[in-house]
């Protein structure tokens, strides 16, 4: 029990949300650098003249997966204290046809491009995670934020709310997904368990996402 109350505050709580926010530029960089390479460069090959440039494409393809593969185990290595051993460097063959033979059966580099498509996905179910935080907080701290939309309608005509009416029979604050119209300044503590209840929950969903990617980042080994 002790243990679940101290969870949101935990180091592992918070350098797992610092990880997944500074992820987000790799994890959009890694996405759309994959998906175009790999497109245009298979597209490409299909024409005698096109596999001049589409297979070369995809080697360079190869070699920047194995690099944006590589930052995504560095910052996971320094937030996450997650250790994982560098794979095997790329051996390209003598000469441009042997470069390019090297390129395209690289098992890294498709492991590396693997890993970055599902990235994105996994960023998003982060998100997700880190909506229940924020929902949580916003509902523990509910009756703040009523007091202050209280403030506002003493100062703000009747006509400019979408319900007419005085204060707090009139104007209704909805509280979201949970869809609780809360009247009173005392209502709004209802809300406040259901916060708490949030916020010792989400650490659980963070870890779980955390766990999904760092099993997908030993997959690029």
């Amino acid at each position: 029990m002790l243990q679940l109350l101290r969870e949101p505050f935990s180091w592992r709580s918070r350098k797992e949300r610092s990880y997944f926010v500074l992820s987000l530029p790799l994890a959009i960089v890694g996405f759309v650098f994959t998906v175009v390479t790999v497109i245009v460069g298979l597209g490409m090959s299909f024409s005698f003249a096109g596999m001049l440039v589409g297979l070369p494409l995809l080697v360079v393809s190869s070699l920047g997966a194995r690099q944006l593969g590589a930052a995504s185990r560095g910052l996971a290595g320094r937030l996450l204290g997650l250790r994982v051993a560098p794979p095997p460097p790329f051996r390209p063959e003598p000469g441009v046809v042997g470069w390019v033979r090297a390129g395209l059966t690289d098992p890294v580099g498709w492991r590396a491009r693997a890993y970055l498509v599902l990235k994105l996905p996994v960023w998003a179910a982060f998100a997700i995670a880190n909506g229940v935080w924020l929902y949580g907080l916003a509902l523990l701290t509910f009756p703040l934020w009523w007091e202050i939309l209280h403030l506002l309608a003493v100062r703000l005509p009747a006509a400019a709310w979408p319900q007419a009416g005085s204060w707090p029979a009139g104007v209704v604050i909805n509280a979201g997904p949970m869809y609780h119209s809360v009247r009173t300044f005392l209502g709004a503590f209802r809300l406040v368990p259901v916060g708490a209840a949030l916020l010792l929950i989400a650490p659980w969903g963070t870890h779980a996402v955390s766990a999904m990617d760092g099993a997908l980042i030993r997959s690029e080994e």
